[in-house]
């Protein structure tokens, strides 16, 4: 079968993506429970300024996307991306059935699983296992994680799933993830976590420390590869296994909380989805933004790896 062709598998037929409109998928997950209130902040909302009395960002200081919402004055490097049109922001993202512990709200997240035949393996590593099964040459992938992530584990993983060393610093890892595509790595995705999200005491100072590391990096990332023109198509998302809760502790901090927001970066994706807030919380599903990003970025059906009953949020 030629490359370019379609392609037909239990999900659908779908176009095979030529090579020269390969794309690359660039996965960065916030491990610990990124505070998504004090990320995308609903400074006009006076329950947030009411039960955050030390941890609520002061108005003058916030980056303002839209009339009601604002970043961190730490994301300046993530508010220059939004100006410009390369940042997508989806507030309030979750399950319906997400709970607050970290490794069963990770499982659900990496897994994505809809039935039994799912167990073990994740979102990423059965569309690895559809592209084994239905196109010329399998999609690839580099993890800069200690170990093998749930959400590349599949049937041939150990054969398309490769580890990269030095994965503890974002703004390296980032830097190397740039390199390798400008150089025609081979790779399809890049998986990337970042730790310390988890600030159950002092969060102010750390959590803003933790904010500008990972905007900075993401900023200069996106820098490099608009320099190289030759590049393929970058779509980078950015999500944590769960928020914070909107009451500030006793120990200046916050506690596990339910939704947060997910970040999509790339050319020509901005804006703010929806216009839910704090206190409004209208849920996406994180099920919908994979099947989105498979359906229109990867083009692979969703239903293959997701199952059926699954919305969809597209990232373009």
């Amino acid at each position: 079968m030629a490359l370019g062709s379609a392609t037909r598998s239990l999900g659908g037929v779908v176009p095979m993506l030529p090579r020269h409109r390969r794309r690359i998928l660039v996965v960065v997950r916030l491990d610990g429970g990124n505070d998504g209130f004090n990320t995308l902040i609903p400074f006009t909302d006076p329950l947030y300024q009411r039960l955050r009395p030390t941890l609520a960002v002061p108005v003058r200081q916030v980056l303002p996307i839209a009339p009601h919402l604002g970043l961190h004055p730490a994301c300046a490097g993530l508010h220059t991306l939004f100006q410009s049109g390369q940042l997508r922001i989806i507030p309030n993202v979750g399950h319906p059935l997400l709970n607050r512990s970290h490794f069963q709200a990770l499982e659900k997240w990496e897994s994505a699983a809809a039935h039994d035949g799912h167990a073990g393996t994740g979102w990423l590593g059965r569309y690895l296992d559809w592209t084994a099964a239905n196109r010329p040459t399998p999609a690839r992938a580099i993890h800069f994680t200690p170990n093998l992530p749930l959400a590349l584990r599949g049937l041939h993983s150990d054969e398309l799933a490769r580890p990269h060393p030095g994965g503890d610093d974002i703004s390296a890892s980032l830097r190397e993830t740039a390199r390798m595509i400008r150089s025609g790595h081979p790779a399809d995705i890049y998986y990337l976590n970042v730790g310390g999200f988890d600030t159950h005491a002092h969060q102010a100072l750390v959590h803003a420390h933790l904010l500008g590391t990972v905007s900075d990096a993401l900023l200069s990332f996106r820098t490099e590869l608009n320099q190289a023109h030759s590049a393929p198509p970058v779509l980078t998302v950015v999500w944590s296994e769960f928020g914070r809760s909107l009451a500030e502790n006793p120990c200046l901090g916050t506690d596990h909380g339910k939704e947060g927001p997910v970040m999509l970066l790339g050319n020509r994706i901005g804006g703010l989805h929806g216009s839910a807030t704090a206190t409004e919380p209208l849920m996406t599903d994180f099920r919908d933004i994979y099947a989105g990003i498979l359906e229109d970025w990867l083009e692979c059906p969703s239903e293959s790896v997701l199952g059926p009953e699954v919305g969809k949020v597209s990232p373009i």
